[in-house]
């Protein structure tokens, strides 16, 4: 799926280049041509032009377009009924705005879909030699713009994991972080849903680099990480924070059952057969979500609770 970002980048324009001729369109037919044909034209740039306001000013929810951009679809059908082959000239636009607003695979169902009902409406007003033609043109204008959106999704992909993956370990980092910390305190705050943070510090790790150098120091790092994913869950989320420090978000995940997961972690990272015989332990810290809370006093919460842990021993977990 495209970035909310890059997804605007792309629709905003095309959804310009589509309002222009059917806005033209429609004011030739309200004034001198056929005025129910104006008039349906005019009402499909009506949501077109609602999906760009709402892409303008929304920086994550295109829901709002999503739906805006159905409803000049099904306006667009009528207009293919309308007018046959005159219509379907509105289809290679409209095609290329449901791969960028719905991405790449449901914007590949849905135009499928559209423009085959399109041409099936277009049967109506054209001969079927005509439709054929046109049928051609769509289908490779189809092909190309599948091709391209494709491409631009998947280095697109490419570029958000390398934004949002710690490059050593393979968890999520900082900059990942915040924005599922915002998520989080935004459904605790609307559905009432319980979040639980785990602060986790790898104990005494400066000892490790210290005495077996930083690439003995690396590894550990990394098989502490595989370690602490592998007893999570697929819907949990590991951070790393920064040097031995992680953070685990635990969605739906109440506050006793986040020390039950947390002492399960620090009993496995006890247990990790680590190079050269090393002996590794890990302090936890355990915070759940209230309401009307910011990420900050969250984390700050969490992080107390983590040096807590380690000022009263380590190889600890300390909750609230």
């Amino acid at each position: 799926m495209l970035s909310s970002g890059l997804s605007k980048k792309i629709s905003i324009p095309l959804h310009l280049v589509m309002l222009v001729p059917i806005v033209g369109y429609g004011l030739y037919h309200l004034f001198k041509e056929n005025i129910i044909v104006g008039t349906l034209l005019m009402l499909i740039a009506l949501p077109l032009i609602l999906s760009t306001v709402r892409l303008a000013q929304s920086k994550n929810n295109v829901l709002y377009s999503r739906i805006f951009i159905l409803l000049a679809s099904g306006g667009m059908l009528a207009i293919c009924y309308l007018l046959g082959i005159r219509g379907l000239i509105f289809c290679f636009g409209l095609t290329s705005m449901l791969f960028f607003v719905f991405g790449f695979r449901l914007g590949l169902i849905l135009s499928i879909c559209f423009t085959s009902f399109a041409l099936l409406a277009a049967l109506n007003s054209a001969p079927a030699i005509m439709v054929l033609k046109f049928a051609i043109g769509l289908a490779l204008s189809l092909i190309f713009t599948a091709f391209f959106a494709y491409q631009v999704e998947d280095k697109n992909d490419a570029l958000e994991q390398q934004a949002n993956r710690d490059p050593l370990t393979g968890a999520l980092n900082r900059r990942a972080m915040k924005p599922a910390l915002q998520e989080a305190i935004r459904l605790k705050l609307r559905y009432h849903r319980h979040y639980t943070l785990i602060c986790v510090d790898l104990d005494h790790f400066k000892r490790v680099n210290d005495e077996h150098g930083h690439t003995v120091g690396d590894d550990v790092l990394k098989l502490s990480t595989q370690c602490l994913k592998k007893e999570l869950r697929k819907t949990d989320h590991l951070y790393r924070f920064g040097g031995e420090e992680f953070a685990i978000l635990l969605p739906e995940t109440e506050q006793m059952d986040a020390m039950a997961v947390a002492e399960k972690l620090r009993n496995a990272i006890t247990n990790i057969a680590l190079p050269n015989d090393i002996k590794l332990t890990a302090s936890f810290g355990v915070a759940e979500l209230v309401l009307n809370e910011t990420t900050d006093s969250w984390l700050k919460r969490a992080d107390a609770r983590l040096y807590q842990a380690k000022d009263s021993g380590r190889n600890q977990v300390v909750a609230e």
